[in-house]
C-alpha cells in the first residue's frame, strides 16, 4: 500500500505543476490536468482512511488476544481478509481451550480420588468434592484448613518434609501417611505431590489405599504364620520350585533325616527320594496325590513316607509345597495289627468254638447226666464262651471292613424278607421281655448285599430290645422312594444324650458304663455304621432322654421298586 500512496502524491505534483506553468493550455488539457489532480487526491484521502483502518483492526486483534489469555469473548472483527483469519484462528484456540478446560473440570469434579491444591503454608487452597466421599468433610471445610490438621500425630513430621521436598523438586513425589476423617476413621493415603512454580502452589492427588494396607498386613500375617507352621511342623515339608530343584527345607529334615540347609538347598528332589519315575515329582497340584515313596537319609537308612504335594503362589512364582510323612513305623505297627488279628483269628477263635462244641455236647447229656448245679454252670459258661466267639467275630469283621476285605455282594433283594429274619433272630430276647415288635410289611426290592443289611437290622432291633423296659413296644419301618430306601427302629428306652450321637457310632464306645451289664462288646453300632457307609448310606440317631431312641438308616440305590 505504501508504494501506491507515494504514486499518487506524485501524480498530484505533477498536475499541479501543468496547471501553474502552463497558462496558455488548451482547454482539453486543464481539463485533464484538473481529473488528475482530483483523482490524485482522492486516491490519497482513500490510502490514507485505508491505512487507518488497518491499523484499528490491528489494535482490536491484539484486544482479541489479551481477551483469549483472559478467557473472555473475543470480538468479531471484519474487513482485512489477513487480519479477520487470524482472529478466526484465535476464536477456534478458545473454543478448543474451553473445551479442554470443560474435560479437565469434569475429571476433576467426578474423580474417585481426592484433588488438591495446598499452599507454601500447607494449607488447602482448593479441593475437589470427592473429599466428601473420600473424607467425609466438605470441600468448604477442606479449604483454609492446614494438612497436618487431618494426619496423625506421629505422622505430621514427615509428611511437611515430604512436601517441602516436593516443593524443591521438578519431579513428581510420592509419599504415605495416616489420616483421620470427619467421623473418626483413619485411612491409610498415598499422595503425588508436583510444585507448580507458576501457581507457587503443590497440586496433589490424594489415594485411599486403607484396603490395599489391609491386605498387606494380612498376607504378612499369613506368610508369618506359614513360616512358623513351616518351621515346627514335626514332619518333613520341602518347597521346590516347578523344576524340582529344593528352596527351602524345615527343621524336621535335619531332625529327622540328618540332611542339612548345605546338602539339599538347589539339589533336585531326587536327592533324597526313590520314586518309579523322579520326573513325576515335578508336580502337577492338579495330578493324584504321589502316594508312597522312600526317602534315604543321610547316613543310607531308608524310610517309608507318604508323599503330597500343593502349589504355592509366591512373590517368586509358583513353588510346590513337598509333605513327607514318614510311615515306616505306621506300617511297622500294621504289621503287627495284622498278626494279633491272625492270632485271634487262629488261636483264640478255634479253641472257643471247639469249647462251645464241648458245652453244647454237655448240655444235651451226650457226655453224661449233669446235676441242675452243674448244668447251670455249663449253661452260665456256655453263654460267655458265646459272648467271646461274637466279640472275636465282631473284631475280625470290623478289621475286615476297615481293609476293605470284606466285600459287598449285592443282589436284588427283598426288605421284608430282610426285616422279617432279623425279628426272628430276636425274637426270642423280646419275648423274655414281654416287649412287642410292631412292623407293617412293606414289598420293597432293592440291590444290596442282604446278610450284611440283615446283620444291620438285627444289630439294630438286639439294641432296642436290650435298652427298652418290659412291656414295651418296639417298632420297625421300611419306606423307599426313587433315590433312597429308609429304615427306621423306635424303641422306649431311657435315650441318649444328644452330644452323644455321633459317638456311639465309635468302636467300644457306649452311653453309659452300666451297659456293660446288659452284655454287647460296644462294637454293634460301629460294625452297622460301616456296612451302611459302604452301601454309600448313613445311619443316624434322634432321641430325647426317657423318651426313647429313633435310629434311621439311608441306603441310595438306582433302583427301587414296590
Amino acid at each position: 500500500m505504501r508504494p501506491l500512496f507515494v504514486f499518487a502524491i506524485l501524480c498530484q505534483l505533477f498536475a499541479f505543476v501543468l496547471l501553474v506553468s502552463q497558462q496558455e493550455l488548451a482547454p482539453i488539457a486543464k481539463v485533464v490536468s484538473c481529473l488528475l489532480l482530483l483523482c490524485s487526491l482522492s486516491t490519497c484521502f482513500f490510502l490514507a482512511r485505508s491505512e487507518a483502518s488497518r491499523d484499528n483492526s490491528i489494535e482490536k486483534l491484539h484486544e482479541n488476544a489479551a481477551r483469549l489469555a483472559a478467557g473472555n469473548k473475543l470480538e468479531n472483527l471484519s474487513g482485512d481478509k489477513q487480519i479477520a483469519s487470524i482472529n478466526a484462528e484465535l476464536q477456534e484456540a478458545q473454543a478448543s481451550l474451553a473445551e479442554a478446560l470443560r474435560k479437565e473440570n469434569a475429571v476433576v469434579k467426578n474423580a474417585n480420588d481426592v484433588i488438591c491444591s495446598i499452599g507454601t503454608d500447607h494449607t488447602f487452597l482448593s479441593v475437589n468434592p470427592a473429599c466428601r466421599k473420600v473424607w467425609g468433610y466438605e470441600p468448604d471445610e477442606i479449604i483454609g484448613k492446614r494438612l497436618g490438621d487431618l494426619l496423625l500425630a506421629e505422622d505430621k513430621e514427615s509428611s511437611i518434609e515430604s512436601l517441602i521436598g516436593a516443593q524443591k523438586s521438578l519431579d513428581t513425589l510420592n509419599f504415605e501417611n495416616r489420616l483421620r476423617k470427619k467421623d473418626g476413621e483413619i485411612i491409610s493415603v498415598l499422595w503425588s505431590a508436583h510444585w507448580s512454580i507458576a501457581d507457587k502452589a503443590l497440586f496433589c492427588v490424594s489415594h485411599d489405599i486403607t484396603d490395599r494396607k489391609k491386605a498387606e498386613r494380612v498376607l504378612a500375617e499369613s506368610e508369618a504364620r506359614f513360616r512358623e507352621i513351616f518351621t515346627n511342623m514335626p514332619i518333613a515339608l520341602l518347597i521346590i520350585n516347578k523344576k524340582g530343584f529344593i528352596e527351602i527345607i524345615n527343621p524336621a529334615v535335619t531332625e529327622l533325616y540328618g540332611y542339612t540347609r548345605t546338602d539339599l538347598i538347589g539339589k533336585g528332589i531326587s536327592q533324597i527320594l526313590s520314586h518309579e519315575s523322579a520326573s513325576e515329582l515335578k508336580i502337577d497340584p492338579n495330578s493324584e496325590p504321589l502316594g508312597e515313596v522312600t526317602l534315604t537319609s543321610k547316613t543310607g537308612q531308608h524310610y517309608t513316607c507318604q508323599c503330597s504335594a500343593s502349589e504355592l503362589n509366591t512373590q517368586e512364582g509358583p513353588r510346590i509345597l513337598i509333605v513327607l510323612f514318614d510311615t515306616t513305623e505306621q506300617k511297622a505297627v500294621e504289621q503287627l495289627k495284622q498278626a494279633f488279628f491272625m492270632m485271634i483269628s487262629h488261636d483264640l477263635r478255634s479253641p472257643l468254638t471247639s469249647l462251645m462244641y464241648v458245652f453244647d455236647r454237655l448240655k444235651g447229656g451226650k457226655l453224661g447226666t449233669l446235676s441242675e448245679s452243674g448244668l447251670d454252670l455249663v449253661t452260665r459258661n456256655a453263654d460267655e464262651a458265646k459272648r467271646l466267639v461274637d466279640l472275636v467275630n465282631e473284631l475280625l469283621d470290623i478289621e475286615k471292613i476297615r481293609s476293605g476285605e470284606l466285600p459287598l455282594s449285592l443282589t436284588r433283594c427283598n426288605i421284608k424278607e430282610i426285616i422279617v429274619s432279623a425279628i426272628n433272630a430276636v425274637r426270642g430276647i423280646a419275648i423274655s421281655k414281654e416287649i412287642e415288635i410292631r412292623y407293617e410289611p412293606e414289598d420293597i426290592r432293592i440291590y444290596a448285599d442282604k446278610s450284611l443289611l440283615t446283620r444291620v437290622v438285627i444289630n439294630l432291633l438286639s439294641n432296642a430290645i436290650k435298652f427298652s423296659p418290659e412291656k414295651s413296644i418296639v417298632k420297625i419301618s421300611a419306606a423307599a422312594d426313587s433315590a433312597n430306601l429308609k429304615i427306621t427302629v423306635q424303641d422306649e428306652g431311657r435315650g441318649i444324650p444328644e452330644q452323644l450321637f455321633d459317638y456311639i457310632f465309635e468302636p467300644f464306645k457306649q452311653v453309659a458304663p452300666p451297659d456293660h451289664s446288659l452284655g454287647g462288646s460296644g462294637l454293634g453300632l460301629a460294625i452297622c455304621k460301616m456296612i451302611v457307609e459302604r452301601h454309600g448310606g448313613t445311619i443316624a440317631v434322634t432321641s430325647s432322654p426317657n423318651q426313647g431312641s429313633i435310629f434311621t438308616v439311608l441306603v441310595p440305590t438306582g433302583s427301587v421298586s414296590s
